[in-house]
């Protein structure tokens, strides 16, 4: 067994980030939801709504990369994991440079942000199980390079991608949401819910 994790809103949770941001660059209404779909939602609806979207992602991601917080539960899932000699592969799908605004190396920024709170000997996660990929497609190769048995993401999207390896269990991590099955989709609201499944499947 081994497990892949995407990074960005599945390791690393931004939504109070996305909010700070948006309504004191971009000047969003305070009113609305600290939810990263909530905001998107609100800047799609304005006139250079999709450009200052993707902006405002390049400074979250970038230059306040470090506001960031651990997913809550996932800390003792890692812990699980090495205990039990189950191995992690990081892999995220983040291009190297944000498209506009302040040029700030997106990589380097997780990179340190994860050596703070993730990597090292503690959990069993060393640099080399850190993967950044330019695009979707690539991102999906190393997951089958990788050899891994389960993926976690909070995008369904790339669980539905055609080149998505048939034979690697999809793991959608929803916060918020209710855990259930969808096809040959697992739904989890929690790093809690994803611990007991796989401990309860591994032990």
């Amino acid at each position: 067994m081994r497990i892949g994790l995407d990074l960005d809103g599945t390791v690393a949770l931004y939504d109070e980030v996305f909010h700070r941001c948006a309504v004191a660059q971009f000047g969003m209404p305070p009113e609305i939801d600290a939810d990263k779909l909530a905001i998107r939602a609100w800047f799609w609806k304005t006139p250079e709504g999709r450009r200052q979207w993707i902006e405002l992602q390049g400074v979250v991601y970038g230059l306040r990369m470090d506001e960031a917080r651990l997913a809550p539960g996932l800390n003792c899932f890692l812990l699980l994991c090495r205990e039990n000699g189950i191995p992690i592969s990081i892999i995220s799908h983040k291009t190297e440079w944000p498209v506009v605004g302040p040029r700030v190396n997106l990589r380097d920024a997780a990179r340190q942000w994860l050596e703070r709170h993730v990597l090292g000997e503690r959990l069993g996660i060393g640099t080399e199980l850190v993967f950044f990929e330019s695009t979707r497609e690539e991102k999906i190769q190393r997951i089958v390079a990788q050899r891994c048995t389960h993926f976690v993401d909070d995008l369904r999207e790339v669980f539905l991608e055609q080149s998505f390896p048939v034979g690697v269990s999809k793991l959608l991590y929803s916060p918020g949401g209710l855990d259930g099955l969808s096809d040959d989709l697992r739904i989890f609201s929690s790093w809690e819910s994803i611990r007991d499944y796989f401990f309860k499947v591994a032990g």
